[in-house]
């Protein structure tokens, strides 16, 4: 899925985007009104190589995947629900996207300003996205694919 503000100027050639998964989208009411539901396809795990996470950890800490090709894989990990979490995905170039969850502020935030490169297109990493997040269980599950 591209954002077509700037699609066709995407720094990339052969892959442009076609590094995404197949999704469900769905027209959801919630308190703030409809909204645009946006899920992984229920049996993307069929998609993937291997069967079992990358790594698995319950609890706070930093984690380093040391690995030259971490394409076709999945990264699996629990939080508390109504704990603030974020995660960084970098390169040994310094670039990096980071997703956080904060519960308490209503929110999850992307900000890929650091992404490489992102001056092809003001809106691109001009400032982090938000959307609401208000999770109604104990722990998270994130699967990163």
């Amino acid at each position: 899925m591209s954002n077509w503000n700037y699609a066709r100027n995407t720094p990339t050639e052969a892959w442009r985007s076609s590094m995404t998964l197949p999704r469900t989208l769905q027209l959801k009411r919630f308190n703030e009104g409809v909204r645009l539901t946006n899920y992984p396809y229920e049996k993307v795990d069929t998609l993937v190589y291997d069967r079992e996470p990358v790594y698995y950890t319950e609890g706070p800490g930093q984690v380093y995947f040391d690995s030259v090709n971490l394409n076709q894989h999945r990264i699996q990990f629990k939080t508390y629900a109504k704990t603030d979490t974020y995660f960084i995905l970098s390169n040994n170039l310094r670039e990096e996207i980071e997703i956080g969850f904060f519960p308490e502020a209503g929110i999850m935030t992307f900000d890929r300003s650091q992404s490489g490169k992102v001056d092809f297109e003001p809106s691109f990493g001009a400032q982090h996205q938000e959307q609401p997040f208000n999770p109604d269980g104990g722990y998270l599950c994130h699967c990163l694919y």
